[in-house]
């Protein structure tokens, strides 16, 4: 995927930039407390447990919600989306055994909650341009983001570049 061609050519999809939103508070003044909460077009759905909701402009929406088995040693999570079609689905999805190298989103997002909830990444992923808006295509993010990282060392942005580092070296150790 071509990002950049040079320093002043940056072209962003905003079709395919996903809103991701992770559930901090539990007060009843945090609007995320609702089931739905949108972002223009964009529809975030929570439900009772969800750690992490995000949605595209196309259509495509999920949540993450810790599976009852869940643990940091067996993290299993459990996903209830809309596809790009508009057809709902639901799977488990253990974190451990993401690939970012050849992982939908879907299972990126999961692999992401696993990382921020045992402390190894500080915060979620941030937005960074995909090749296609199908949250449960197979593509290459490892590739992905190590290009987006070198894109913001590129430009100056020393801020995303250290961010996409951590989220890179973070990743790394579930390569295969």
């Amino acid at each position: 995927m071509q990002i950049n061609n040079g320093y002043d050519n940056t072209t962003t999809n905003w079709n395919q930039a996903s809103s991701i939103q992770r559930k901090k508070n539990t007060s009843t003044s945090n609007p995320l407390n609702e089931n739905k909460h949108s972002f223009g077009n964009v529809k975030l759905n929570w439900g009772e447990g969800a750690v992490l909701a995000c949605a595209t402009p196309g259509g495509n929406s999920f949540t993450l919600y810790k599976d009852e088995s869940y643990s940091k040693e067996d993290p299993w999570l459990l996903v209830k989306g809309v596809d790009q079609q508009g057809n709902s689905y639901e799977e488990k999805i253990n974190a451990k055994e993401v690939n970012p190298r050849n992982s939908s989103f879907v299972e990126l997002m999961a692999l992401n909650a696993y990382l921020v909830d045992r402390g190894t990444l500080k915060s979620d992923i941030g937005f960074f341009p995909r090749e296609n808006t199908d949250d449960l295509a197979k593509q290459n993010y490892m590739s992905i983001l190590q290009e987006w990282r070198d894109m913001q060392q590129k430009v100056g942005n020393w801020a995303g570049y250290k961010q996409f580092s951590d989220v890179c070296n973070a990743l790394s150790g579930f390569t295969k």
